[in-house]
């Protein structure tokens, strides 16, 4: 909000932070919305449709233009397992996604239609460029494999667990013995629910940080 954008993008809203934010998902919604500016282009992932229409409300009221995946850009997986983005109409070549997770398609075709639509406003970013960055781009702590077979990651709303254990099913095999903890505020219970039936045996934990969930509570 300090920042004046050539573009603001949203990814999808999930409930988190709901002491702050709200406890519904429109609620939520409204929150994340205040990122849009009037006159300012708005580039937003799929979202659950009372989240969409908080989205589409603030859009209409700032008169920005909003584009949606599933509408002005998409994604796909071919059989090789190359990621396919079409982006207003073009096709970009396929590409294999450095970040681990079906769940980076989504962000990482919302971020190609933000560097598509800049390019359209004269910034210098070539289809090339686009397709480098899908496949090199690193981001430490979500999904990330530690040398001894150790896999870290940030997860920490029941979405987030979602992905992860969404990840860990895909992967298969293997005895995964999980390392938890979270601050007190946190959806412990449903991101437990998410990972206990995949793991053999549970560590738990309290994070140096303040309102850590106490581990014998967990």
């Amino acid at each position: 909000n300090v920042v004046d954008p050539e573009v603001s993008l949203i990814t999808p809203v999930a409930l988190d932070h709901t002491r702050h934010l709200g406890d519904t998902l429109a609620l939520v919604a409204a929150e994340k919305a205040g990122i849009v500016k009037p006159g300012i282009a708005v580039i937003s992932a799929r979202q659950q449709p009372e989240a969409m229409e908080v989205v589409q409300q603030r859009c209409l009221q700032c008169n920005s233009d909003l584009y949606r995946a599933g509408h002005d850009y998409d994604w796909s997986v071919d059989g090789d397992g190359r990621l396919l983005i079409s982006v207003f109409g073009e096709n970009l070549p396929g590409v294999r996604p450095a970040l681990a997770g079906r769940h980076q398609h989504q962000n990482l075709a919302l971020a190609a239609a933000a560097a598509k639509y800049l390019a359209g406003r004269g910034a210098a970013i070539t289809v090339a460029d686009i397709c480098r960055g899908v496949e090199r781009v690193v981001w430490p702590g979500r999904l990330e494999w530690l040398p001894g077979g150790i896999l870290l990651d940030g997860a920490h709303n029941p979405a987030g667990a979602e992905v992860l254990a969404a990840y860990l099913r895909e992967r298969g095999g293997g005895e995964i013995h999980l390392v938890f903890g979270c601050k007190k505020d946190k959806q412990a219970t449903a991101m437990l629910e998410q990972l206990l039936p995949l793991c053999s045996r549970i560590y738990l934990c309290s994070p140096p940080v303040d309102e850590a969930a106490d581990p014998a509570i967990l």
